[in-house]
């Protein structure tokens, strides 16, 4: 991703809707996963420990803080320069506050001991064209993760849905239900959620997709990510309040992300 895309997704995370939705549907599928760690795990006492695995410039990681112990990991300098100043955290270690340490670093090769994680996020990782191979980077997210943990996975859903956002971004795949489900149980990981969003506006999105492949000159390589008149953002916003209780009771049939909740079981 070009340093344009990071600074206008800085600028944009805390009050966008399509960021605003994505925390809101994550908080829907977590719970209050991961809990304290139970009376059978004394050695690891006190608050959850959590990664955040490519986390950019930091608009997951700011309220994974409030969850727990957090660490974030990206593979660009300049995303976490950004999200340096989002959360408040030293490149330091040592210096860091208890809420949050940032590393630079890759999915494929995490700087991090088997077991050390309750709970692991990868939100919009996977489809990337540097993640090479997405389900040896599921193994290795699994593996920092510790037996009985959580692992959360956000993406883009549906093939035919790829457009100039998908370039703009590095964006190599998009997944179905089948095809996550896949990637995550053949890794050795239990799915406990797995449901697409964006379901309600998912009409409005791939009619613009379908646009988009209509025009008979290419077009540019650009994300969508752009500001959004305040009214409109909220209207955009609203939809979640009807969205997330849907998605509490049952998997949403269709969308243009997908969202799974999977627990490492040994």
């Amino acid at each position: 991703m070009q340093n344009e895309e990071f600074i206008k997704m800085y600028e944009l995370e805390r009050t966008h809707w399509w960021f605003a939705a994505k925390r809101r549907v994550s908080r829907t599928i977590l719970g209050r996963t991961p809990r304290k760690p139970s009376s059978e795990d004394q050695a690891r006492p006190g608050k959850p420990l959590i990664l955040d695995v490519g986390c950019g410039t930091g608009g997951n990681l700011e309220w994974l803080c409030t969850r727990g112990q957090s660490f974030g990991i990206d593979l660009s300098e300049s995303a976490l320069r950004l999200c340096r100043q989002r959360v408040g955290v030293s490149r330091s270690e040592k210096t860091a506050p208890e809420s949050a340490r940032l590393i630079c670093g890759e999915i494929l090769r995490l700087p991090f001991a088997d077991s050390t994680f309750d709970l692991v996020t990868a939100f919009d990782v996977l489809y990337h064209k540097w993640v090479a191979d997405d389900a040896a980077a599921m193994r290795e997210v699994i593996r920092v993760c510790r037996p009985g943990g959580y692992i959360l996975i956000t993406d883009s859903a549906l093939p035919f849905l790829r457009g100039p956002h998908d370039e703009a971004y590095g964006g190599a795949r998009r997944y179905t239900r089948a095809t996550l489900r896949g990637v995550v149980e053949q890794a050795g990981c239990r799915v406990r959620r797995l449901s697409y969003f964006h379901f309600l506006l998912f009409p409005l999105i791939a009619a613009v997709r379908l646009k988009e492949r209509l025009r008979s000159v290419p077009q540019k390589a650009e994300s969508d990510l752009k500001p959004v008149h305040p009214l409109l953002n909220s209207l955009l916003k609203a939809v979640y309040a009807v969205e997330c209780p849907l998605l509490r009771l049952f998997p949403l049939p269709v969308g243009s992300s997908i969202i799974c909740l999977a627990q490492k079981t040994t």
